[in-house]
C-alpha cells in the first residue's frame, strides 16, 4: 500500500476519566499510530509529501483534528499517562507544527510538473490555512519555545492574500 492510500487517524483529545483501562489503552495506541504516520509523512521528499497531501483525503483532516482537540496553553487539566504516551503526544505536537510549516514554505518547493501557484491552489482548495486553522495554530502553539516559530509562520502566511484576506474578514 502506498503512502497516498494510507488512512490517517483523526486525533481525539483524551477524556478526563477513561471509561476503562481498555479505552485508555486504545486511545494511547491511536496516539502512537498518529505519531508514527506523521513522522513518516514529514520525512518524505518534497514530491512525495505533496503527492500525499493532495492525494490522501484523510491527511489534512488528521492535522485539523489535532488543531481542534489539542491541549491549549491555558488548559489546567492533567492526565495520568505513561511516559511513552506522553512522549507521543509531545512528538505529535511538534510534527503537526512541522507539517504546517512545510505547507507554508510552498513558495520555495521545487517539484517537477508543479508550480508554487499549483501548490497555492491546493492549499486554498483544501482549506489548509483557513482562518479557523490559522487561529488554532496561534492558540495551540502560543506558549513556550513554539511562540516565536508560530509568529514567523503567521507572518509568512499573511504575505499571501489568499490566506490573509479571509483571516482579516474574520478579525
Amino acid at each position: 500500500m502506498s503512502i497516498v492510500d494510507s488512512y490517517y487517524l483523526p486525533y481525539y483529545a483524551p477524556v478526563f476519566a477513561f471509561e476503562s483501562e481498555n479505552s485508555k489503552e486504545i486511545w494511547a495506541e491511536t496516539v502512537k499510530e498518529i505519531r508514527r504516520d506523521l513522522s513518516l509523512a514529514l520525512r518524505l521528499p518534497h514530491k512525495e509529501f505533496w503527492t500525499l497531501a493532495a492525494g490522501n483525503a484523510s491527511f489534512v483532516p488528521c492535522l485539523e483534528s489535532y488543531l481542534r482537540s489539542a491541549r491549549r496553553p491555558y488548559d489546567i487539566w492533567e492526565l495520568d499517562l505513561d511516559g511513552e504516551t506522553n512522549a507521543s503526544l509531545q512528538a505529535i505536537h511538534r510534527l503537526v507544527f512541522g507539517i504546517f510549516a512545510r505547507f507554508a514554505e510552498f513558495r520555495s518547493c521545487e517539484i517537477s510538473g508543479k508550480t508554487s501557484e499549483d501548490l497555492l491552489v491546493f492549499l486554498v482548495k483544501r482549506r489548509v490555512f483557513d482562518p479557523s486553522n490559522i487561529l488554532d495554530l496561534c492558540t495551540v502553539y502560543s506558549n513556550g519555545s513554539s511562540a516565536g516559530a508560530v509568529h514567523r509562520l503567521i507572518r509568512l502566511l499573511l504575505r499571501e492574500s489568499a490566506f490573509a484576506l479571509p483571516l482579516l474578514k474574520v478579525l
